[in-house]
């Protein structure tokens, strides 16, 4: 997607199951994929401190460029950035210090100057931008996989998540700036599902996208087929045919609610989710 009218953010294309609730990809442009990038490329010491309050205070509100980091003007009062400087008498000597006497004439080395890093490929500086091409459009997974997107490559994934009505599929645009970046940024450290977290303010309790079943007294164990069959038999479960799958939402109220049911009964998810105090 183009850049939009406001030059610190882009739009982003999402395609959403209606039914499952959850975002299946997304459709970016080479800006929205280099802005990823840099997010997610920043140190940890950055990421911590971005990730507080008073961190996003700087972002939205810079004195400064983060070294090296210019996609959507992305911005922070970081201190800690690598900065050079240079002898402007001889143009000889540099120093990642201002101040330092230059060996050769004397004179303070003081100038800022900036660091231009050379393409990996041929050793020359590259004329591009980023971390991408901007000919290829590109797929961003729930969970900020990137890859080249294609008609064949998005019907494998529909594949892949058993799509099989088309049309409780839907589009949507959204728009990417230091907010939701920073919202991608931190919920991609919590979780797979980040695009769906972010821009659909869902949190799934349905664990399959983790690899964990949990369970109704909300113990948790890793999940695969074999290991669902024989919870099935444990269940004495006869009749497939009288399986039905939900997805519900979790929220702060569902969250306090499965924290007050486990002290009090061991079907937790059955007396929170579904209504029913069954006994046990």
């Amino acid at each position: 997607m183009a850049t939009s009218n406001n030059t610190n953010s882009v739009s982003l294309k999402l395609l959403i199951d209606t039914k499952g609730g959850k975002v299946l990809f997304a459709e970016a442009s080479k800006e929205v994929v280099d802005f990823l990038f840099t997010l997610l490329s920043l140190p940890v010491g950055t990421v911590v401190r971005l990730l507080t309050k008073n961190g996003m205070d700087s972002l939205l509100k810079p004195n400064s460029t983060v070294a090296g980091a210019n996609i959507l003007h992305l911005t922070y009062n970081d201190s800690n950035a690598k900065k050079f400087y240079i002898c402007q008498h001889c143009n000889r000597y540099i120093s990642d210090g201002s101040g330092v006497n230059c060996p050769r004439c004397n004179y303070n080395i003081a100038t800022g100057v900036t660091y231009v890093a050379p393409s990996a490929a041929t050793g020359k500086v590259s004329s591009v931008e980023g971390y991408v091409k901007g000919v290829v459009t590109y797929m961003v997974m729930d969970n900020l996989e990137v890859k080249p997107m294609s008609t064949i490559s998005s019907i494998t994934a529909l594949n892949k998540f058993n799509i099989k009505e088309v049309g409780a599929l839907e589009e949507k645009v959204v728009t990417l700036g230091m907010e939701e970046g920073l919202k991608l940024l931190k919920a991609s450290l919590e979780g797979n599902a980040v695009l769906t977290k972010v821009f659909l303010g869902i949190t799934y309790l349905h664990t399959y996208m983790y690899g964990n079943g949990l369970m109704d007294d909300l113990e948790v164990m890793p999940m695969s087929t074999i290991s669902n069959i024989t919870l099935l038999n444990k269940f004495n479960v006869a009749t497939v045919g009288d399986l039905e799958e939900k997805v519900v939402h979790l929220s702060m109220q569902e969250g306090m609610s499965l924290f007050k049911a486990s002290l009090k009964s061991n079907s937790v998810l059955t007396d929170v989710l579904l209504g029913n105090k069954a006994a046990r």
